[in-house]
């Protein structure tokens, strides 16, 4: 593993105390005065956001293109596709979060809507029951009433298995989040999932294109959440947590990373989630302007607490095996 690449341990959201109103850049901008300038680049936002729509058709014609292939021919393409169908569902999903801080639209009541309607369904969410849940993170990282909890568990089999097969859903779900009236999932985001999925499954079933129906539950049923439920750890898990214990009753303690530019970082962590430790600390900031706001850190004196928190979502996963091992 390159010196680079090395994952850091604990971290806090705060940039280990950086004092924003003291914080001035070698150009003597100082923070206040340039965090106004971060507004978002909407045609950025909706370029990238159409990438992932762009990613997903041709994710679900892999396998349509494949069916006649011979058996191997199909099952390679029905799985690639399952894979693609999967990855890009989570990549759209993480603008889903950008909209929970009012920054997919300048109107936030188009800001709702268009995410209600345009990736709420794809992910079974709706935007103010999500909004609720996600700030109880933003309150709580790290510890018990935190209620994105994924990064709680250990990089194991069982993480794996449960995320794969479903099961990890499940018990999120059947988990209360008292932030949201004890409901996990609203209903009018389980109908309008329900239309959404329908339609395609619906549609391809009628064309007979059976391989992309297999794609299609095994790519927003399996893949899509453990690919959410592996960021999130990735992003949060503490290098130095214990496998045995819960961190659903014992406090985890806040940890976020940068992950930078690379192809994986910006799939994975789409939406800005590349830069989360910048997200948590200015949780307002456009995620089409956290490079800007990366750049800005590094020209003061917080450049070094920066470039310590720099890592990369392959480093941290195979920091976070070994630790598994290791136990």
């Amino acid at each position: 593993m390159a010196a680079s690449e090395a994952p850091r341990g604990r971290t806090t959201p705060e940039l280990d105390g950086v004092d924003r109103n003291a914080l001035v850049a070698s150009d003597g901008v100082s923070f206040r005065d340039f965090r106004r300038r971060l507004t978002p680049r909407w045609g950025v936002l909706w370029g990238e956001i159409a990438l992932g729509f762009v990613g997903l058709a041709a994710a679900a014609a892999l396998p349509c293109l494949t069916r006649d292939a011979g058996l191997a021919g199909a099952a390679a393409g029905t799985l690639a596709g399952g894979l693609g169908i999967g990855v890009a569902l989570a990549y759209l999903g993480n603008f889903f979060h950008e909209a929970a801080h009012w920054n997919l639209a300048p109107s936030r009541a188009w800001n709702d809507r268009l995410a209600n309607l345009l990736i709420g369904p794809l992910i079974l969410q709706e935007i103010e029951h999500y909004r609720r849940v996600h700030f109880t993170h933003h309150r709580h990282l790290g510890m018990p009433e935190d209620q994105e909890y994924t990064y709680v568990r250990p990089l194991d089999w069982w993480f794996v298995a449960s995320g794969l097969t479903g099961l990890a859903v499940l018990e999120t779900l059947s988990r209360p989040a008292p932030q949201s009236g004890g409901r996990r999932l609203s209903g009018r985001a389980l109908v309008m999932a329900l239309v959404a999925h329908g339609s395609v499954l619906g549609v391809a079933a009628l064309a007979g294109q059976w391989t992309l129906v297999l794609a299609w539950l095994g790519g927003a049923g399996a893949v899509l959440p453990f690919v959410a439920a592996l960021r999130t750890l990735l992003e949060h898990r503490d290098l130095a947590a214990r496998p045995e214990v819960d961190y659903r009753r014992v406090p985890h303690g806040p940890v976020n990373r940068l992950f930078g530019d690379g192809v994986l970082a910006r799939t994975l962590g789409s939406a800005g989630f590349n830069r989360h430790l910048l997200h948590h600390w200015e949780p307002q900031v456009p995620c089409t302007r956290l490079a800007d706001l990366e750049r800005f850190l590094l020209s003061t004196p917080a450049a070094d607490d920066v470039r310590r928190h720099r890592t990369t979502y392959a480093a941290t996963f195979r920091a976070l095996l070994v630790r598994v091992r290791d136990v």
